[in-house]
């Protein structure tokens, strides 16, 4: 079907960009890309130094799967302002979809040496480095970011990552504390610390850094999830039910509490215990046939 717009107002005449501009987003909103393409060549022809057709058209092109197209398009820009990183970063993208790796890193290190001091630039490719395994010089790259950059604690938080990828603990660990110490009582920071400190056997000082996220959020389940874990894994199932008792008290309405605690207590051969938690879990959650059954199975057990 033909789609009419008005050849005048405030779309301007034919011929004049806004025009095509206008009638691409229409064709595009149609599902015809063939002819939303077409449309914003006119109006790039028209206006080559507007970046929102060229921004138009490589939304146009992504929908249509043309990344060949996204390149030129990008370089076509690149080409008029030489320092343009937004249009490298869509070339990137366009590059990673078409599995030209090399390439991409191509243009991130044009970016970097247009922007030598821009922490922001080594970050993101120390990320796309990350994201293909490239370790080494992902973590040459975001280094870099923190030389630039040393109170950003989101870098020392991707360094730590990148190490965590390459099991160095330790340093994984020390990124992770200098992120702490810039960010202020980040839980996320400390059950990172907690983690890798059990990895490493270390029992008792990743039970203190649990414990300091419970202090820090007396009042959020996940607090005690994080220690419940442990506990779990550690076999202290008396103290993993401790846990339950805290979360359900915070949120008496949260129905896989009680599942979970009741999945315990049957573990631990506590089926008296195991019935209520199932029995209010049906109260919370009554369409559950499952658990229903599994009721029902063990009231007769008991009997």
């Amino acid at each position: 079907m033909e789609i009419r717009i008005p050849i005048m107002g405030e779309s301007g005449e034919i011929g004049d960009p806004r025009y095509h501009s206008r009638k691409a987003s229409l064709h595009e909103s149609a599902g015809d890309l063939k002819r939303a393409v077409e449309e914003m060549s006119k109006a790039i022809a028209g206006n080559p130094e507007m970046l929102s057709y060229r921004e138009q058209m490589i939304r146009i092109l992504e929908k249509a799967g043309d990344d060949q197209e996204i390149v030129r398009q990008c370089d076509e820009v690149i080409n008029a302002r030489p320092r343009d990183a937004d249009f490298r970063f869509r070339k990137i993208e366009a590059l990673r979809r078409m599995q030209k790796l090399n390439e991409a890193l191509g243009v991130f290190d044009q970016i970097t040496s247009i922007y030598p001091h821009d922490p922001s630039y080594s970050f993101r490719r120390a990320k796309f480095l990350w994201e293909y395994e490239q370790f080494g010089q992902a973590l040459r790259e975001i280094s870099r970011a923190i030389s630039l950059d040393p109170e950003n604690p989101e870098y020392y938080t991707a360094r730590a990552e990148i190490l965590l990828d390459t099991e160095d603990l330790d340093a994984a660990f020390a990124d992770y504390e200098t992120a702490l110490e810039l960010s202020k009582e980040n839980v996320d920071m400390i059950y990172h610390m907690a983690q890798i400190r059990e990895a490493q056997g270390r029992k008792q000082e990743a039970l203190e850094l649990y414990r300091k996220i419970i202090k820090l959020r007396p009042h959020q389940i996940y607090s005690y999830q994080c220690l419940c874990d442990f506990y779990m894994a550690a076999g202290e199932y008396t103290d993993a039910i401790g846990m339950y008792d805290r979360m359900i008290s915070l949120d008496p309405e949260k129905a896989n509490l009680y599942l979970d605690r009741a999945a315990l207590y049957e573990d631990l051969d506590m089926t008296g215990n195991a019935v209520l938690d199932y029995e209010k879990y049906l109260t919370l959650e009554p369409s559950d046939s499952g658990v229903a059954n599994r009721l029902s199975a063990l009231r007769e057990r008991m009997a």
